[in-house]
């Protein structure tokens, strides 16, 4: 990408209104923040980046996830070679990640430069594996390019493949993540806030983050150190009012250049920003520790719904249930984070209750009477956990080899 040139305009003062999704820096932060600013870019600095907003970082920790029983989504995730990109939460200073983006010169490939202080450093092919450990892809890794004109993917098709309920959308109609199943929602809220964040907007699915949804239910191989480049730049040369990502992935880069920052306050991502059980709560799912499945809680009719396809999964409760906190992954089912933070090393269990497939009995909470004897359920609940627990064991024995 050659180097772009913005002439000089009358400074604004206006003031905009907080998006969502973004931070404000707190008062007083010291001016001695700007000191890695290049100075011959002071000038464009003050007109074109000065006053853009930059968004908060979230992070998806695997080791989370994998507490959480999301073990599926771990592996779509794993088949692209992401690395730490996803967990990343340095701590940030909003006036360096305009810095950083003020700088950027030129991007090709996997590379790019950026002028910060008084130098200019150069982010190399083979340092996304250093810093993210990303490895560079095979050439059988497409690009975001050729992904255009992929003659496999159908917009419309896909999309209604992932809703929770199979139905035809209209002309017009749009889609929104309340809509998608339980998988592709957790995907989009990943492809939202860190793979192509967005400071508002997060419940609409337009076309960019629907064909990244589909790469990465379809386990597609993506070029995406070459994407990030490309996403860089494009952020960098958008209007003002686009705010500025990947604020904690930026910061580990500045580190990794060494470059000397000045000693101002730092932001640090707060638990809201990361993945975890609320974030699951809040799109309606809770987990039946029983049936090791999740369900959507449907709050208006009061009904737990396991399958939205099958009528018989669909539970209607008759007192209104209290929030249910997640229920934790016993810690031997949960790889060493010294051992597998790049996610590189990840061996899907063998099985991942988000496959789970119920079967069609009422549950002991739907009510109603029971065929068995107490004795017989007695029994059957102690096969049970004998069943459990040694599963429990051979999943410790397995991560221990690891």
């Amino acid at each position: 990408m050659p180097p772009r040139t913005i002439p000089a305009r009358a400074k604004g003062k206006g003031k905009g209104k907080e998006a969502a999704g973004t931070s404000q820096q707190p008062p007083d932060v010291p001016s001695n923040a700007l000191d890695i600013l290049h100075p011959a870019i002071a000038a464009e600095f003050e007109e074109s980046f000065k006053a853009r907003l930059v968004m908060k970082p979230h992070i998806f920790d695997k080791t989370d996830a994998v507490h959480l029983h999301l073990n599926e989504v771990v592996e779509l995730l794993h088949a692209q070679r992401l690395g730490s990109f996803l967990s990343t939460k340095d701590d940030y200073h909003e006036d360096f990640i305009r810095a950083f983006y003020a700088g950027l010169q030129t991007g090709t490939g996997y590379m790019f430069r950026c002028s910060i202080g008084v130098r200019t450093y150069t982010f190399e092919a083979c340092h996304w594996e250093t810093v993210f450990r990303m490895p560079l892809p095979s050439m059988a890794f497409k690009s975001w390019h050729d992904l255009h004109f992929d003659p496999e993917f159908d917009l419309k098709d896909f999309t209604t493949s992932i809703l929770k309920i199979d139905r035809p959308l209209s002309e017009d109609e749009h889609v929104t993540s309340g809509m998608i199943k339980h998988t592709p929602r957790i995907l989009h809220w990943i492809i939202t806030h860190i793979l192509r964040p967005t400071n508002s907007g997060h419940s609409r699915l337009d076309r960019p983050s629907i064909h990244l949804l589909y790469i990465l239910q379809n386990k597609i191989h993506l070029n995406w150190a070459n994407y990030f480049v490309k996403r860089l730049f494009h952020v960098r040369d958008s209007s003002k009012t686009v705010a500025l990502g990947y604020a904690s992935q930026v910061m580990k880069i500045l580190k990794f250049w060494k470059v000397t920052l000045p000693i101002v306050p730092l932001l640090s991502p707060s638990a809201a920003q990361e993945f975890d059980s609320a974030t699951l709560s809040h799109m309606g799912y809770r987990w039946d520790k029983d049936r090791k499945c999740f369900y959507f809680f449907e709050r208006k009719s009061k009904t737990r719904i396991y399958n939205f396809d099958v009528p018989s999964e669909r539970i209607h409760v008759a007192e209104e249930q209290p929030d249910e906190e997640m229920q934790d992954a016993p810690e031997t089912d949960v790889p060493q984070a010294e051992a597998n933070t790049g996610w590189g090393e990840w061996v899907p269990r063998r099985w991942s209750p988000t496959n789970y497939v119920p079967e069609p009995t009422a549950p002991p909470f739907a009510g109603g009477t029971s065929a068995s004897t107490p004795n017989a359920d007695i029994t059957h609940m102690l096969q049970q956990m004998e069943i459990v627990n040694k599963e429990r064991h051979e999943e410790a024995r397995y991560w221990h080899t690891w």
